[in-house]
Order: structure tokens, then sequence, then C-alpha cells
């Protein structure tokens, strides 16, 4: 095992790139998640201790309310970060020893982000995009697209409201749906396009209304989804979704046809573990 007694590892984003505070609202909250490719927020109290990570699940969750009749609209702008954070997952203390730690809370927790914590202040963050980095390679990995990605993913159609496709995804606890018009692949909603068209309609007309879960799918999806070989190797995947900036990739096989899917996450958590503790070895060290 590596020695680690030669200090933290120099990893991570510091400060963290975005942090909401636990009283923070629900037009805060959305306006977060559509920032610059942000996916994992971490919450902190106003005194800038760590709080927990925020859990898209739990907005999305308070966002079907509506069209469920669960939630009202003047009610629900009312809810506050606290409310839809995950107080169970822990930080990693500064500096970062070991890369294991951190994977072992995305693991155990389904969060692809960790902050990064000073006797309980929140300093910084590591997020499975900055994993990613370190396994870009120009050599062959050795392990397949199809043996890592999430096999038969579920899918929407195009002109599905979006009541259905957020249902899914806070059923299954998904954040990426495949989007199929007439059973062709024509695009991928994510919960952030959902977040960006919630956010742009919410500065057009300044509150929560029926459209925010009645639109159709394909007014809100991304076209055009990147497509990789379910044969190819993971080299190919890490290259595609850094070059792309995109957070997965639809996995095909030969003959075209949807077989899977691929994350960052799924990157970082279902490759050898060795791949990305070797690589963390060559960083710098504090």
């Amino acid at each position: 095992m590596r020695d680690v007694a030669d200090g933290g590892l120099l990893l991570g984003h510091y400060p963290a790139r975005y942090v909401l505070f636990e009283n923070d609202k629900l037009h805060t909250i959305i306006s977060a998640l559509n920032y610059r490719g942000i996916r994992y927020v971490p919450v902190a109290d106003h005194g800038g201790m760590y709080r927990g990570m925020l859990r898209v699940g739990r907005v999305l969750e308070k966002l079907l309310g509506i069209h469920k009749g669960t939630e009202e609209a003047p009610k629900l702008a009312l809810v506050e970060a606290r409310e839809v954070m995950d107080p169970s997952v822990p930080s990693v203390e500064y500096p970062p020893r070991d890369v294991g730690d951190i994977v072992k809370v995305m693991e155990e927790h389904r969060v692809g982000g960790v902050a990064i914590t000073t006797a309980g202040r929140l300093v910084g963050e590591v997020t499975d995009k900055i994993l990613l980095d370190l396994l870009v390679t120009s050599s062959k990995i050795g392990v397949s697209v199809g043996d890592i990605a999430t096999p038969s993913p579920v899918t929407v159609e195009a002109t599905d409201p979006l009541h259905r496709a957020l249902s899914l995804m806070v059923e299954r606890g998904i954040r990426r749906l495949p989007v199929t018009y007439q059973g062709e692949l024509v695009g991928m909603l994510s919960a952030r396009d959902y977040f960006r068209f919630l956010s742009t309609r919410l500065e057009e007309e300044g509150v929560l209304g029926p459209w925010a879960m009645e639109e159709q799918i394909w007014y809100v999806a991304s076209p055009r989804p990147i497509t990789i070989g379910a044969e190819e190797d993971a080299s190919r995947a890490i290259d595609l979704l850094r070059r792309e900036g995109v957070g997965s990739l639809i996995v095909v096989d030969s003959g075209g046809r949807l077989v899977g899917i691929l994350t960052e996450r799924d990157v970082v958590l279902r490759l050898p573990r060795g791949l990305l503790e070797d690589a963390a070895a060559g960083l710098p060290r504090l």
C-alpha cells in the first residue's frame, strides 16, 4: 500500500465553485444547479461550517409536487436548501491524503462530489470530473466501455410531458434519460437540462407554474447525444467526456442500438481502483 505520510494531495477546487447556505430559497438552488455545469453543491451555514450535500433528487421531488398536487407553487418557492440537502454525506479533511477516501464517500453515498473541510469549515471540493481528469491517458486501459456502463437504461419519448421523465428520475434515483422518437434515439434529458429550462422561465415569469411539468420533453432535452461503442476502450470514453464537456455518453452496440449509458461517476467508481490510485500518486503533495 502506498505510504501517505509525505503529506496531502494537491487535489480539488479551493474554494468550492458554488456553495449554498442552509436558508437559500428554491430560486437560488435552481440557479446554483444551472451554473456553469455545476452538478454537486455543498451546503454551509453562514459561519462557513459544512452541513451537507444538495440532493438533486430531493429538489426534483419537491418540484414534482406541483404536478401531483402535494405542493403549492407559492409555498414551494420558500423551500430552503436545508430541506433538500443530505446531512449524512461526510466531508474529507483538508488536505485529502488518499484518493481512496474520496471515492469511498462517493460510492457509499451515491454522490459525485465531496466537500473538503478544515475542522468542519468548508474550504473546497473534489468532484468526479476532477478525478476523471486524473485518468486521462493516451494508452488503452484494457477495460471496455460496456463493462463499466449502466446497461439497459430506461428511455422516454420526446413527446412525453416532463413530469413523466422527472418521476422516473426520482423513482429510480437517476439524473439522465435517453430520449427517443418513434424508436430512434434523438436526445438526452438530464436534470441539469430541466434546471436550465426552469431557470430561464423563472427569469421571464418570476413564478413557478404548470409549465414546469407539462412541457414536452423534446423542448427541454439536449439534442444529438454523443454515442460510443460498447466495445471501445474506456480511455476513449474518458477522452470524449472531457473533450465534449458532457457528464455522460450513450453506449451503443455494433448495430447502433442503445445498450447503456456511461457517466463520469461510472468511470471513476467502476474502473479498477488501482488505476485511479496510481494516477493520484503522481500528484504534487502539500
